[in-house]
């Protein structure tokens, strides 16, 4: 899928950014020691059993009285602060499948050497292909053990046809020192090396789906073309993903197709079938003026709508539901705010028109929360 593409949105400047504010010291600092774990998080992103990169860094990594301060001084606090070009060029490398060799070398390693069972089979192989069993002295210490066992219980006659025992026959013999076993046992080794090569090589070139959020979150132009090929990828099931970051970057067609989708008639909206994407894509996605507006338009609607609720599960609501929670949540005009009030959970029916009219009419001017 060759597709052309504009990029409208310029990346974010880190230094520049940080000297045109006066960010107080405790958020430097977070900010300092976020870009620290970041940087090693993504040196040892495939190799390291540290856990991945969290989606949402900033909220989990301030507190909520920091965010409160943040959102108090209304300071420029985003994830392209944090990651410099070095880790940006590292982003890159991570989401076209390539690979630094001591990192491709160090899970080929990891891979052959996981524990002694593995290299248990392989040396059993290396047994059985030199035929050592021909060797009389092996043959004669073999059937010995196997002749004892029997003589113990006659089922273990199984043991001696499946030579469960011969590896243990063959160490205490020290025919390990035999250069047929230890070339075979070499050549195994080296095969199932090769193999593990090429397999982590092929299937490097899937995406990871969280690369792919923070990369629409920093906003660089160099991760455009990477993303757009991960899109050609057979079998990549990351699509929504990818797609979402390119859409994050204004990324034509992507941003145009993602809008329009989701920019319905009247007639659509006031219909009883199901919406085929979330209303918080409006919010977390989007972000605009434009986005609340056509987000408010389905105030108007009682489509049934299924609400994800943290822990709980799922239930039944309404679109007008949601969307009056969203608006509620996100818009922080405080005549607005006062208007929806604050009941909880519970929506007054009898103020979805009046809020209905009030996003009509102050379009351009909506005071739009800071989403961490």
């Amino acid at each position: 899928m060759k597709r052309t593409f504009i990029f409208t949105v310029m990346s974010f400047a880190i230094l520049s950014i940080a000297n045109s504010q006066s960010i107080p010291l405790e958020i430097q600092q977070r900010l300092q020691g976020i870009q620290d774990n970041a940087r090693i998080r993504l040196d040892e992103f495939r190799i390291s059993n540290r856990g991945g990169l969290p989606r949402d860094w900033l909220r989990f990594s301030f507190s909520s009285a920091e965010r409160a301060l943040i959102d108090s001084l209304d300071l420029e606090v985003n994830m392209g602060m944090v990651f410099d070009d070095a880790m940006r060029d590292r982003m890159v490398q991570l989401m076209r499948g390539e690979f630094r060799e001591d990192e491709l070398d160090t899970l080929v390693y990891r891979f052959v050497n996981q524990d002694l069972r593995q290299m248990t089979f392989v040396e059993r192989r290396a047994i059985r292909i030199p035929q050592i069993d021909t060797l009389p002295i092996f043959i004669e210490a073999r059937n010995s053990l196997y002749d004892s066992l029997e003589a113990q219980d006659p089922w273990n006659i199984n043991k001696r046809r499946s030579g469960v025992h011969d590896l243990e026959v063959f160490r205490s013999l020290q025919l390990d020192t035999l250069s047929i076993f230890k070339q075979t046992f070499n050549e195994i080794v080296e095969r199932e090396r090769e193999r593990e090569r090429e397999r982590i090589l092929t299937d490097s070139r899937r995406i990871n789906t969280t690369l792919a959020e923070l990369a629409g979150r920093i906003g660089d132009e160099r991760f455009i073309q990477p993303l757009i090929e991960a899109l050609d990828i057979p079998g990549q099931h990351q699509n929504r993903h990818v797609i979402v970051a390119l859409v994050r970057m204004r990324v034509e067609p992507f941003y145009s197709d993602f809008v329009r989708e989701r920019t319905l008639t009247t007639e659509q909206i006031m219909n009883d079938e199901w919406l085929r994407f979330a209303l918080e894509d409006f919010v977390n996605i989007l972000g605009t003026q434009q986005a609340f507006l056509e987000l408010s338009r389905f105030l108007l609607s009682n489509k049934p709508y299924i609400e994800e609720v943290s822990n709980v599960g799922s239930h039944f609501v309404t679109v007008s539901e949601i969307t009056f929670s969203l608006i509620r949540d996100n818009i922080r005009n405080e005549d607005l705010q006062e208007m929806m009030g604050r009941l909880g959970w519970r929506i007054d029916p009898d103020m979805k028109r009046p809020v209905y009219e009030w996003m009509q009419a102050n379009y351009g001017n909506y005071e739009i929360r800071r989403i961490w």
